[in-house]
């Protein structure tokens, strides 16, 4: 038996089983899951964030930091996995 989940995660996977095509994950959620696993600095420099049948595209500002966590794809994956993104099957820094 699973311990029981805070209402904050029964909300997120909520969300996040909500949201398909028709009806995207709202950009302000997404920079929310992001600075969580970035930080505020990264964040900051962000200029968008798209969503779209399981691929995560981020946008940022900064060619260094762009290319920076360009090779580290596979664990910021997975941090947003761990933060609710579970449909996540591809990251992308533009």
């Amino acid at each position: 038996m699973s311990a029981p989940k805070s209402i904050g995660e029964l909300i997120q996977a909520f969300i996040v089983g909500k949201m398909n095509e028709k009806n995207p994950l709202p950009e302000s959620y997404l920079r929310d899951m992001w600075e969580r696993v970035v930080g505020r600095e990264i964040a900051t420099i962000t200029r968008r964030i798209t969503y779209r049948r399981g691929n995560l595209t981020i946008y940022l500002d900064d060619p260094l930091i762009r290319k920076e966590l360009s090779y580290h794809t596979a664990h910021l994956t997975e941090l947003l996995r761990e933060y609710g993104l579970n449909g996540l099957k591809r990251l992308e820094i533009k």
